[in-house]
């Protein structure tokens, strides 16, 4: 039975949010009068809200909008506040699993490139209080760089050693690995990806089809 505390990412990981993020980009693109626009779903995971709005941004076709990334962000986090209580749910088994962490002695710490007022609102959604939660605003380069959890694992005072780390980006389990963690999974979120058994591998993590799957490793009946 472990004993490990757990790092998960948040978006796709423990919360399925892809659809509510993507109608809240749109919706703030709709305000500012452009229409008809067309976003990749896969563009958004595992990047920051600054990236993302500038990626969007840049694929527009020239137009008289003037507007920063940071106002469309301002813009998208306010729609998003308005969907998130009726469009985000829980990913499988992630109350259960985050409470088995809690009940052998772990923490639950949570690493999103999600904005802090974001990400509150979706841990409030889906009723999960972490232990430890670094956001994407409050570090200066996000996932895959380590930065983040390594800052997460100082607050929380523990070592890679002592935790299980959960993604379902590529950019998570790079994160995780550079930070020294050995025990991880990749788990498919709520937006389809696929990547190579070869390049999973090299940042040694596991491939699981859901967070049911870790609780039945970590956690055994």
């Amino acid at each position: 039975m472990s004993t490990k505390s757990g790092v998960f990412d948040l978006d796709g990981t423990l919360a399925s949010t892809a659809s509510a993020h993507l109608a809240s980009w749109i919706r703030a693109l709709q305000a500012l009068g452009v229409n008809n626009v067309t976003i990749d779903e896969r563009q958004l995971l595992g990047r920051r809200a600054t990236e993302i709005a500038s990626i969007i941004l840049s694929s527009l076709k020239p137009t008289n909008l003037r507007v920063t990334a940071e106002e469309l962000i301002a813009l998208k986090t306010k729609f998003f506040e308005q969907v998130v209580k009726v469009s985000v749910k829980p990913m499988p088994c992630a109350i259960e699993l985050t409470s088995a962490v809690r009940k052998f002695g772990g923490k639950v710490i949570v690493v999103t490139s999600s904005l802090s007022a974001s990400a509150s609102l979706i841990l409030g959604a889906i009723g999960i209080k972490p232990d430890v939660l670094i956001t994407g605003d409050e570090v200066e380069r996000g996932k895959p760089d380590p930065e983040p959890v390594l800052k997460a694992l100082s607050q929380a005072g523990l070592a890679p050693s002592e935790v299980f780390a959960v993604g379902d980006t590529i950019n998570d389990v790079e994160a995780y690995w550079r930070s020294g963690i050995r025990d991880i999974y990749l788990v498919k979120g709520d937006v389809p990806m696929h990547y190579e058994d070869e390049l999973v591998a090299r940042f040694g993590a596991k491939k699981v089809e859901s967070l049911c799957d870790i609780l039945n490793v970590e956690y055994p009946h």
